[in-house]
């Protein structure tokens, strides 16, 4: 837990910066969620193809949750 509460308040700033810079170019605007809660690498084509190294967050917590 005190993993998570440290990682998300930055990752959430992190795709709030890169939405105000670059918009969403790929994909749809329903996909932006996915990354918020640590799934953009489950969603092809999603916000993450915007933000490609955060890959590694989304894999973290998979291993953490399970």
């Amino acid at each position: 837990m005190n993993r998570v509460r440290r990682l998300t308040p930055g990752l959430w700033a992190l795709i709030a910066v890169t939405f105000i810079v670059q918009g969403i170019q790929t994909g749809a605007w329903w996909k932006l969620p996915a990354s918020a809660v640590f799934a953009q690498v489950y969603v092809p084509g999603g916000f993450g193809d915007q933000m490609p190294h955060v890959w590694t967050l989304d894999v973290e917590m998979f291993f953490y949750l399970f």
